[in-house]
């Protein structure tokens, strides 16, 4: 799982990868805290699905432009945002990241 810090690397990300999986989230939410876990353990077991990557929203303001709730998940194929999740259910994202 690769941590994104900068807007810039967010955009390589996209670029350099077919399909990512992206946790926004901020290291100051505490339900961002409670799913993080689950979303590592998830990446580790899906890594064939794609990149999964993590966005600090306090530090990339342009890649989290549109996010209003946290913890959201995004799903990106070619650059292009395909799905969205947002909550803290671990069986949810997982039927949400088996759907892709």
């Amino acid at each position: 799982m690769l941590a994104v810090i900068t807007d810039s690397k967010f955009e390589q990300v996209l670029c350099e990868n077919n399909t990512v999986f992206v946790l926004f989230l901020s290291h100051y939410n505490k339900a961002c805290q409670f799913i993080r876990p689950a979303y590592k353990f998830l990446s580790k077991n899906n890594r064939s699905k794609g990149l999964f990557v993590t966005v600090n929203v306090n530090l990339c303001p342009n890649a989290s432009k549109d996010i209003d709730d946290l913890p959201t998940f995004h799903v990106y194929r070619k650059g292009s945002l395909i799905d969205t999740y947002t909550g803290t259910d671990g069986h949810e994202l997982l039927s949400f990241i088996n759907s892709i």
